[in-house]
C-alpha cells in the first residue's frame, strides 16, 4: 500500500505496474478532493483543427495535478492502495501509447485551463483521459481522481444524439454530424427503447414555459421532460425489463443516470419523476427496494454533472422511512428540500444538504391529529412552500401550507371536503398556490363546489371567488386553477365539465369577496356578473407562457380553441382544428394544427402586446414531421409531396424556407450555433441521410458519409 504522502512519480509507477495485472469491468470512478468536488474534464468542443480548451474543474488550491491521456483502457480499482472507491481507466501500458502531463497547478477558481488544437490525424481516435490531484485534504489517501472520460474528436464542433435501429435492436449513440461515433455506447443502450415520462408536481400553469422544468408539449411520443437549460430527460427500458434514465445535454452528449432490473409487471423505476427548479437535482422512485442501490426506493440525482457534496457519487439513494411505499406523484421539490409521502397518510421532507429525512408534523385539524394527506401537492413556483389537504380522511380535512423548511400551518381551520390538488388531471389543477407562495386557491364543497382564495399570512380572510354576487348557484363545476405571473387567478367554471368558460379573477387585498372577475372566453354570452349558464367549452389542458395562461378546449359550438389569457382584460382566442404542436418563447407562442383539408397551419402569436398579432404559414397537402424549441428559436419541418419546408420563428414573424432533400423520417435538432440538423430516409432504398442547414446561407449540406439502411432513426431532443 502506498503511504498518504505519495508523490507523483510513485503513483505513476504503481499505476503502470498495476495496469499490467489488473482490470475491472465497468467505468472509471472519480473521488472528491478537499473542495468536496470530484474533479471533472471539460472541452469547449470536440472538433479538430479549431482552437480548443481542456479545462480541469473542481480542484483544490495548491494541488499538484497530473493529466493522463492513453489510447486504450485498463480499469484498475484503487481501494487496496488507500484511494477509496477510485477506479483508474487509462492504460499506462498501452501498446498504442500513453502520455502524462504533470506538475499542473489550478488557478484561484480551482481550474486548470489548457489551450490546444487537435490535429486532423487524431480525428475519430478514442482518447482515454483521467486526471489525479495530490491534495492533502482529499478524503481518500490525500489524492483525488477525476471521472474517467472516453471520447473522440471529429471534424465538427456539434455532437448529435441519435436513436437508431441496428440489427433488429435500437441503440442510443453520440455521433458527429457526418456519422462518425463520438463516444462509446454504454452496453445498456444497445437495445433500449424509449419510455414516456410524467412530471410530478408540475403546475399545469407552467407546462409551456422554457425557464422551468416542464413536460414536453409534443403530442407525438416519446414523452420527455425538458429541463430549464434545454437538457432533456428520457426514460428507457430494455427487452429484459431493465429501466433507466438518460440526460441528453444541449451539446448533444448523453449521460446514463440510473439502471436497474425490474419485472414485466413492476419496472425498476416508476415513470413519474420530479425536477427541481431551485437546486440541481431530479428524483425518481421504485415500487420495490433496489438491490443495485442498497435497497433504496428513492434516488435523487444531480442534473449538472457534479457529484453530491460529501460523496464521490452523483446521486443519493434514500430508503423509504417506516417501510412506506413512496407515491411517485407526491414528489415535490422546494428550495433546498424534496418532499414525498405515501399519498395517503404521511409526508416527509428530505434536506438536500444534510440528506436527513424528517416527517412533516401537521397541527390538528378539527382537534385531531391528521392521519390523512392528499396524494398530490400544489407548490409555489419560487420554491418557498406547498399546499395540500390533511386531516381525518379525504372528506373531512383542512388545507395546510408547508414551508420549505418543513413547518406546517393549518390554513383554513375549517374541516370540510376539499379537492385534492389533482396534478396531472387533463382539466387542470383543483388546488393552486401563487408563484410567490402568498396565496392558495382551493375548492370546498358547501352546497355545491365553491372556489376560495386565502392568503398564507396570519390573519388573512378567506375570499369567496364563486360568490352569489358573481355566479348563479347552478355553476358548481370548477377546474383548472392557476395563478398567473400577475397574481390573478385563472380557472374554468360552469354547469358541468362539458360546459365551462374560463375566468380571470383579480384577488383583492382586503375585501372577502372578489369584485373583478372577467369571463375570458365568453361562450355563454354573459360577459359581466351575474354569470349564468350556456358555455360550450370543455377544458383539455392548461399551460402557460411567460405572459399568461394558455388553455386548450374542445368546443361543442365550433372549432377547438386555444385561449391565451394575457395580463390585461383583453384576451387572445385562437380557433384550432387538429392540434399538432405548441412551442413557447418569451415573446411568442407557435401553434401548429392540421386543417380538415390536410394542410398544416403554423401560427406565431405575439405575447408582448395586448392584441392578437398572428403570423401565419399554411402548407397544403402536408404533414408535420418534426418540431423543436430551443436556443431562442422554434422550427417546424413539414413534408409535402414536392419536398419539405422549414418554418422558423424567433418571435418576429414566421419565415419559410426549403427543407432538406428527401423524405423526412428521423426528426430534427437545433444547434446552439444556429444550424438545423434533420434526418431523412430514401423511401425506395431505406438509406438514412443526415443534413445540416447553414444559418447564414440557408443551404442544406449532406453530412452522411456512409449509406446506412435503417428502419427507424431519430435525432433526440
Amino acid at each position: 500500500m502506498i503511504a498518504r504522502s505519495t508523490n507523483l512519480t510513485i503513483l505513476l509507477v504503481v499505476l503502470f505496474l498495476t495496469s499490467c495485472s489488473q482490470s475491472l469491468q465497468g467505468q472509471g470512478q472519480g473521488t472528491p478532493g478537499a473542495t468536496g468536488l470530484v474533479p471533472r474534464i471539460q472541452f469547449d468542443h470536440r472538433a479538430v483543427g479549431v482552437a480548443n480548451t481542456l479545462t480541469l474543474q473542481g480542484l483544490a488550491p495548491g494541488a499538484n495535478v497530473t493529466l493522463i491521456v492513453s489510447f486504450s483502457e485498463n480499469l484498475i480499482p484503487l481501494q487496496s492502495l488507500g484511494y477509496g472507491p477510485a477506479i483508474f481507466g487509462p492504460d499506462l501500458n498501452s501498446p498504442f501509447g500513453a502520455v502524462s502531463f504533470s506538475g499542473l497547478t489550478p488557478n484561484a477558481a480551482g481550474e486548470i485551463i489548457l489551450p490546444f488544437t487537435g490535429a486532423a490525424s487524431v480525428a475519430h481516435v478514442p482518447f482515454h483521459i483521467q486526471a489525479y490531484s495530490i491534495d492533502s485534504g482529499a478524503p481518500f489517501g490525500g489524492v483525488s481522481f477525476s471521472d474517467y472520460e472516453v471520447l473522440s474528436f471529429g471534424f465538427d464542433q456539434e455532437i448529435l444524439p441519435l436513436r437508431v435501429d441496428f440489427l433488429g435492436s435500437q441503440l442510443w449513440a453520440e455521433i458527429f454530424p457526418y456519422g462518425a461515433q463520438a463516444a462509446p455506447i454504454p452496453s445498456q443502450l444497445l437495445a433500449a427503447v424509449p419510455r414516456d415520462l410524467l412530471l410530478a408536481s408540475s403546475n399545469d400553469m407552467a407546462s409551456a414555459r422554457e425557464d422551468v422544468a416542464t413536460p414536453s408539449l409534443s403530442l407525438a411520443g416519446p414523452r420527455v421532460v425538458v429541463l430549464a437549460d434545454s437538457t432533456t430527460l428520457h426514460g428507457v427500458s430494455s427487452p429484459n425489463n431493465e429501466t433507466g434514465f438518460l440526460l441528453v445535454r444541449p451539446n448533444g452528449t448523453i449521460d446514463l443516470l440510473a439502471w436497474a432490473q425490474g419485472t414485466a409487471i413492476d419496472p425498476a423505476f416508476d415513470n413519474t419523476v420530479a425536477v427541481s427548479d431551485h437546486d440541481p437535482y431530479l428524483a425518481f422512485t421504485s415500487l420495490n427496494p433496489l438491490p443495485e442501490y442498497g435497497g433504496a426506493s428513492l434516488l435523487v440525482w444531480r442534473t449538472d454533472g457534479w457529484n453530491v457534496p460529501g460523496s464521490h457519487l452523483s446521486y443519493v439513494a434514500i430508503t423509504a422511512p417506516l417501510g412506506i411505499t413512496i407515491e411517485p406523484t407526491s414528489l415535490c421539490f422546494l428550495s433546498g428540500a424534496l418532499f414525498f409521502g405515501d399519498g395517503a397518510t404521511t409526508l416527509f421532507r428530505l434536506d438536500l444538504n444534510s440528506w436527513l429525512v424528517t416527517p412533516v408534523i401537521f397541527p390538528v385539524s378539527g382537534g385531531q391529529v391528521p392521519i390523512y394527506v392528499d396524494e398530490t401537492v400544489a407548490c409555489a413556483a419560487n420554491g418557498s412552500a406547498l399546499a395540500l389537504g390533511a386531516g381525518v380522511d379525504k372528506f373531512n380535512h383542512d388545507v395546510y401550507v408547508v414551508k420549505a423548511d418543513g413547518t406546517a400551518t393549518n390554513l383554513t381551520n375549517l374541516v370540510g371536503d376539499y379537492e385534492d390538488p389533482g396534478i396531472g388531471d387533463n382539466q387542470g389543477m383543483q388546488m393552486a398556490m401563487s408563484a410567490a407562495g402568498d396565496y392558495v386557491a382551493y375548492m370546498r364543497t358547501v352546497l355545491g363546489t365553491e372556489l376560495f382564495v386565502k392568503g398564507v399570512s396570519a390573519g388573512s380572510s378567506e375570499i369567496h371567488v364563486t360568490h352569489p354576487a358573481q355566479y348563479i348557484d347552478s355553476i358548481d363545476t370548477i377546474v383548472g386553477l392557476g395563478f398567473k405571473a400577475t397574481g390573478d387567478l385563472v380557472y374554468a367554471a360552469g354547469k358541468d365539465i362539458l360546459t365551462v368558460d374560463t375566468y380571470r379573477a383579480v384577488i383583492p387585498s382586503v375585501t372577502p369577496v372578489v369584485g373583478q372577475i372577467a369571463n375570458e372566453t365568453g361562450t355563454s354570452g354573459f360577459l359581466a356578473p351575474i354569470y349564468d349558464l350556456g358555455a360550450t367549452l370543455t377544458p383539455l389542458r392548461n399551460m402557460s407562457t411567460t405572459s399568461g395562461a394558455l388553455v386548450q378546449y374542445s368546443n361543442s359550438a365550433g372549432p377547438d380553441r386555444l385561449q391565451l389569457i394575457g395580463g390585461t382584460a383583453q384576451t387572445l382566442p385562437l380557433d384550432v382544428e387538429t392540434l399538432k404542436e405548441i412551442g413557447a418563447l418569451p415573446n411568442c407562442i407557435v401553434v401548429v394544427d392540421e386543417l380538415a383539408t390536410g394542410a398544416q397551419r403554423v401560427r406565431e402569436l405575439s405575447t408582448v402586446t395586448t392584441t392578437l398579432q398572428s403570423s401565419v404559414v399554411t402548407v397544403p397537402g402536408s404533414s408535420l414531421v418534426a418540431f423543436d424549441v430551443r436556443f431562442g428559436k422554434i422550427c417546424s419541418l413539414i413534408q409535402t409531396p414536392a419536398g419539405s419546408i422549414l418554418v422558423t420563428s424567433t418571435g418576429n414573424g414566421l419565415t419559410s424556407s426549403a427543407g432538406p432533400p428527401g423524405a423526412l423520417d428521423g426528426g430534427m435538432r437545433l444547434s446552439p450555433d444556429g444550424r438545423v440538423f434533420a434526418a431523412t430516409k430514401d423511401l425506395s432504398t431505406g438509406v438514412f441521410g443526415l443534413w445540416s442547414r447553414d444559418p447564414v446561407t440557408g443551404i442544406w449540406s449532406n453530412l452522411s458519409t456512409t449509406n446506412q439502411t435503417s428502419a427507424n432513426t431519430q435525432l433526440l431532443r
